[in-house]
């Protein structure tokens, strides 16, 4: 036998091994159960794993030098980009294969601290909507000040039309936290009747600890999840926007001082931003119930 046909079944065997290691490894990317999630070997498990939601719609994760505008890399329906607004001093950038919300610009280090952090500002999702679904987002945020007010981090879901969220009261906040405060805070709130819903789950290391924050909207329920945990449901059929939703994340600065105030320097790094269809998987709908009242949109 010639050099040249003993060679080429090695090269073929050699090929398809490689090809079903980057098969294996492609899909541990997506389904790895738990990861780590920031300072002190915290482990988190994500929902969508925990409850078998997979495939993913949309699965940005800035891994290959993308931009703002870049549609994700990965998932169903690869579409949509992120518009960022402010109106104070924050920006938003792509930082170590994450997008990051800075309460100001500076280098990511404590060198940043100082004067003249003011202002929310967002990042939000367009041209990749859905009315029913799950989206999850990994958030680790830090605060490198002491001596002003903390930025809430909010993760909620909006509608995709900007003439049906004017007013603010046709959402789902998915996740908002304070970084050096305990708890996670949700809840929904509805243009009918003025209503909300609000929840919210304590003990939780927040600061520089990687969580995922998800939510699950069907017909008939709304369901939320800290790592994939449960800690609330609402069956309330009002609290249900029906109307295509999408993610905005934000760094929301105090409304004291005409939304001007001081705050203190601060990061948060979405690792990965994650939204799956409606029909796979389980449909958790047994969370703790949710604090019911009114909110002060005024529309």
């Amino acid at each position: 036998m010639s050099t040249a046909r003993r060679v080429a079944p090695v090269l073929a065997t050699t090929i398809l091994l490689l090809v079903g290691l980057l098969v294996r490894v492609g899909a541990a990317d997506e389904a790895s159960t738990d990861v780590t999630a920031g300072r002190g070997g915290v482990k988190a498990t994500t929902s969508a794993n925990k409850y078998g939601w997979h495939p993913a719609i949309f699965d940005f994760g800035w891994e290959y030098g993308e931009s703002l505008t870049d549609k994700p890399a990965r998932g169903k329906r690869l579409r949509g980009g992120w518009v960022d607004a402010s109106n104070g001093s924050g920006r938003a950038a792509l930082h170590n294969a994450g997008l990051m919300l800075e309460s100001k610009f500076g280098r990511v280090r404590p060198g940043d601290a100082g004067p003249g952090d003011h202002g929310t500002t967002s990042v939000t999702l367009r041209g990749n909507a859905q009315t029913y679904g799950r989206w999850e987002v990994r958030i680790r945020p830090w605060v490198i000040e002491s001596g002003g007010r903390d930025y809430r981090v909010r993760f909620e879901l909006v509608p995709d039309d900007p003439t049906k969220r004017a007013c603010g009261a046709r959402s789902i906040t998915v996740a908002d936290v304070t970084p050096r405060q305990p708890e996670v805070r949700f809840g929904a709130f509805t243009p009918v009747r003025s209503k909300a819903w609000r929840g919210r789950v304590g003990s939780l290391t927040i600061s520089r600890v990687a969580r995922a924050y998800a939510v699950e909207v069907a017909r008939d329920h709304i369901s939320w999840f800290v790592d994939g945990r449960l800690v609330g449901t609402v069956r309330d059929s009002s609290a249900i926007p029906g109307v295509p939703l999408t993610i905005r994340l934000s760094l929301v600065g105090s409304e004291d001082g005409g939304g001007q105030l001081e705050m203190n320097h601060t990061y948060a790094i979405m690792d990965w931003v994650r939204a799956y269809g409606i029909k796979n998987g389980q449909h958790p709908k047994r969370g703790a119930r949710l604090t019911t009242g009114k909110h002060p949109y005024g529309c």
